[in-house]
């Protein structure tokens, strides 16, 4: 019986008599969810200046900024090219935000931090209700 190599999230039927890719014919595509989580920890720290007391301690901002910095490395291009031709880097990729970097982000409590990034208006219209209840 042959084993067939599993694709990650690939409807095509790929050619087994030919080497599929190699890295000088990788696509680098930037994905858009980098921006957001470099954006998240901008807004993370330009917040954290606008507290006279920091409402969370140094080690939870490092903890942030290291998931992050996990985010960054399992979403790159070249990962996330290796992770449509690799099975097993595709299970890297979500076990790493699954296990790591989403834990790792939640710890830095960021919404509190975030909430004062906000407007005043949007921020009353956003908190109050989740103090009410």
């Amino acid at each position: 019986m042959i084993s067939l190599p599993a694709f990650a999230h690939s409807n095509d039927t790929p050619n087994f008599t030919q080497v599929t890719e190699t890295p000088e014919s990788w696509q680098f595509i930037f994905d858009p969810t980098l921006i957001f989580f470099l954006l998240l920890a901008v807004f993370y720290l330009l917040s954290l200046r606008s507290f006279k007391k920091k409402p969370v301690s140094t080690w939870q901002i490092i903890v942030f900024l290291i998931g992050i910095v996990i985010q960054f490395i399992v979403l790159n291009p070249v990962s996330d090219s290796l992770a449509s031709q690799l099975f097993f880097m595709h299970m890297i990729q979500h076990l790493a935000i699954i296990l790591l970097a989403v834990p790792c982000i939640l710890v830095g409590g960021p919404f509190f931090v975030l909430i004062r990034a906000l407007p005043p208006k949007l921020r009353r219209w956003l908190y109050l209700p989740m103090i009410r209840s």
